[in-house]
């Protein structure tokens, strides 16, 4: 309670002064002659900004802006310029706020680029969540293979191996799985279910336009599985896209990798893409020498195809078909599955994976009614695993449901903002690990509103309220509010508090386990998931010139559960046992970060988290095992000035863990209390050329590698043998090499 009353107490002190600064609206436009009659035709992307000052902006592709003016009482000159159109100078008298601006045509002149460089990743100033935006140009900086590879240069999300065979890859968000870290697709529920283990790795980096991460609850449309952010990624989209795209890629360990998208326009309306990647990896390494592949063999297939239908102030239609086929092979080298599956002759691993999702997205305008419009979201998902590990067989199936439906409209003036809607969210579950089954479907349909109040982009505060029944769980009742204060314009507050629940899956959720001798106990019945998350930010720029400044963010957030599936290993390390939680959970995550533009096109990032997670485990509270207490970002960017080479350096430092208990295993399988502190480094060099690219680079510069991720690997049917005590790379130093080639419109 006392973090509800704090979050409040700070919208309530800074609603109070509210009047800072003033804002100039505005419309540039020309008028053209059709037909013997007068048009006008509105001017997008001109630059506007008040001559010697900083103050500057761009108009929307309607012609409209809205600019900060400058604390003073004289009179300001608004510059405007358009290429192929006069530049205009206006004149704008203290207390002005709205303006409409005509460039004559007629002046020719040479066109003239203005842009700032977008960095690796930015924070996003406007929005009223914390959102750190992953740029296009950071997805390019390391190899980005997929998803779960695009945060190397990010403190905000941890990313790493699950195990020792399987090449599962798992996230964590302010020191929590990922699991509870909601993930989309623009704004579609993506990553879910069963999807959440191997997910990550079916996202590839070229397919990708930018990534949106928000920290603490989401806004309530978004459904109510958000519990400590969300991740939205936005896909290359085809009226915005180049027609031919291709990317390729190639390791020292013998992956190879090729990614082609291309964008059609069949009409000025319609649009169509096709996005296409393969990649597979048949060389077999053992650098540990302990029989075991280091990475699985097999190969990944990835299809979408997409269209884009829309109609300017009318509709905006968007659909598509995803299907997506993966085999690994894994476990030890001389496995031969025609002979030796279901055998204790070798080791082996299997894993396949199918899935199908079609997706529609409709956004319309209300005829009438401005600044009020309808949409619609629904997505279809077939997903299905068949495993084995060793012995151990297990076989998931995921049919999925979801429909959005949403109308926003203002009260009044755009100040207030209303969005309403229903959702309904269908999942029929079946899993199967060794002779255990735990099958369940559930539908939930739900309701939800929210307010938006904004006050001349000063203030802003979001209250929402979601209810939804699910079939299984019974009522979900998740109230969301954020708020966000300027100061000025280079000091912003932020605060968030929400609820969120989500429902387990635990065998898919705990793979790593099944790489173990392990045995699995459910001992009760499972409720849901439920927890409560607050937090504030606060950002700050400086700046140094007009093109160089200093961006600098601090935020703490605090994940309270009220309930939670707990996955015990400490209790018995041959077995794990899976109960609701009795006592306390929860997350503390205080994160700082600093960007300085030091040079013209040279960017340095520095960020450091230190995390306290601890849960109520086999009636003990416990720090929670696999979540390093702290974590450091040192990341260095350079661009040439004439853009033709690009050099990216990222370094990491991962604090101490704790690990599971191993005391009941004999002293030579026993492990180490807690991970040490490591480093970790990559970097790689761009050569960009008119219209391609060739990069090389090196993952885990230094070959830092965790000694033993496998305990008891040479009795891998015993009673000790352990995959899942992974906290480190155990790969060692990777070298790549690719190519980009672009064509564009």
């Amino acid at each position: 309670m006392i973090y509800k009353i704090l979050i409040v107490g700070f919208a309530l002190l800074f609603s109070f002064n509210l009047n800072a600064h003033e804002h100039l609206k505005g419309f540039v436009k020309t008028v053209v002659e059709e037909n013997g009659e007068q048009v006008v035709e509105p001017l997008p992307f001109a630059t506007v900004h008040f001559a010697e000052t900083e103050h500057g902006t761009t108009t929307d592709e309607e012609g409209f802006f809205d600019i900060h003016k400058p604390s003073t009482e004289d009179t300001l000159i608004l510059v405007v310029n358009y290429t192929g159109f006069a530049p205009d100078s206006i004149p704008i008298p203290p207390g002005k706020t709205e303006i409409e601006i005509v460039l004559e045509t007629g002046v020719e002149i040479e066109e003239l680029t203005i842009r700032r460089k977008l960095g690796g990743s930015y924070v996003a100033r406007l929005e009223p969540t914390h959102e750190e935006v992953i740029t296009e140009r950071g997805l390019q900086e390391l190899a980005c293979c997929n998803l779960a590879e695009s945060f190397e240069s990010s403190a905000t999300v941890d990313v790493g191996y699950a195990d020792a065979v399987s090449g599962a890859q798992r996230i964590e968000m302010l020191g929590l799985d990922g699991i509870y870290t909601q993930t989309m697709f623009e704004n579609i529920p993506n990553i879910r279910g069963l999807l959440s283990t191997y997910g990550f790795s079916y996202i590839p980096g070229p397919w990708m336009e930018s990534i949106h991460i928000s920290k603490g609850s989401s806004a309530v449309m978004h459904g109510y599985e958000s519990i400590t952010g969300l991740i939205n990624v936005e896909y290359k989209k085809p009226q915005d896209s180049e027609p031919f795209f291709f990317n390729a890629l190639a390791n020292n360990e013998g992956r190879l990798e090729g990614n082609l998208t291309s964008a059609i326009e069949l009409s000025e309306n319609t649009s169509t893409m096709i996005l296409s990647h393969v990649s597979t990896q048949q060389l077999e390494i053992d650098h540990n020498n302990n029989t075991f592949l280091d990475v699985p063999t097999g190969t990944n297939i990835n299809f979408i195809n997409r269209w884009n239908i829309e109609e300017e102030h009318n509709y905006h239609i968007q659909f598509g078909l995803n299907f997506m086929n993966e085999e690994r092979r894994g476990g030890q080298k001389d496995f031969n599955k025609e002979t030796d599956y279901g055998t204790t002759n070798a080791y082996g691993i299997g894993i396949n994976t199918r899935k199908i999702q079609g997706f529609f997205k409709g956004g319309f305008a209300i005829p009438d009614r401005e600044h009020s419009s309808a949409a619609a979201l629904v997505t279809g998902t077939l997903y299905d695993q068949s495993s084995f590990f060793g012995l151990n067989t297990y076989d998931g199936n995921q049919k999925s449901i979801y429909a959005n439906f949403i109308y926003q409209t203002i009260i009044g003036t755009t100040d207030h903002n209303i969005s309403a809607g229903m959702t309904y969210m269908y999942d029929d579950f079946s899993e199967t690990f060794n002779e255990t089954g735990y099958d369940r479907v559930e539908s939930v349909p739900g309701v939800f509103g929210e307010y938006t109040y904004n006050y001349k982009e000063h203030f802003s505060l979001i209250s929402g309220l979601r209810v939804d029944h699910n079939s299984e769980f019974g009522w979900f009742v998740s109230p969301r509010l954020h708020f966000r204060y300027e100061f000025d314009e280079d000091n912003v507050l932020r605060g968030s508090v929400g609820k969120g629940f989500r429902s387990a899956n635990i065998f898919a959720e705990n793979s790593p386990v099944m790489a173990s001798s392990r045995t699995m106990t459910i001992e009760e019945d499972f409720r849901a998931e439920e927890a409560w998350n607050y937090g504030l930010n606060f950002t700050r720029i400086m700046h140094i010139d007009n093109n160089r400044e200093i961006a600098f963010n601090i935020d703490f957030y605090r994940t309270e559960f009220i309930n939670q599936i707990i996955a015990d290993l400490d209790r018995d390390a041959q077995r794990v046992a899976f109960y609701n939680l009795d006592g306390e959970s929860y997350s503390n995550s205080l994160q700082a970060d600093l960007t300085i533009d030091v040079l013209e096109g040279f960017e340095v990032h520095w960020a450091f988290r230190i995390n306290d997670v601890k849960a109520t485990i086999n009636d003990e509270l416990r720090e929670v095992p696999f979540v390093n207490k702290y974590r450091g970002i040192l990341t260095l960017s350079y661009e040439t000035p004439l853009e033709n080479w690009r050099f990216h350096i990222a370094n990491q430092y991962n604090g101490p863990g704790r690990l599971p208990d191993s005391g009941d295993n004999p002293s030579q399988y026993r492990w180490d209390d807690y991970s040490p502190s490591h480093f970790q480094a990559h970097a790689q060099a761009t050569r960009r050329f008119s219209n391609f690219d060739v990069y090389v680079g090196s993952e885990n510069i230094t070959n830092f590698k965790q000694e033993n991720p496998i305990i008891a690997y040479d009795e891998p049917f015993g009673d000790y043998f352990d995959a899942s005590i992974v906290w480190g790379p155990f790969t060692g130093r990777k070298i790549y090499a690719g190519v980009r080639y672009v064509i564009d419109r």
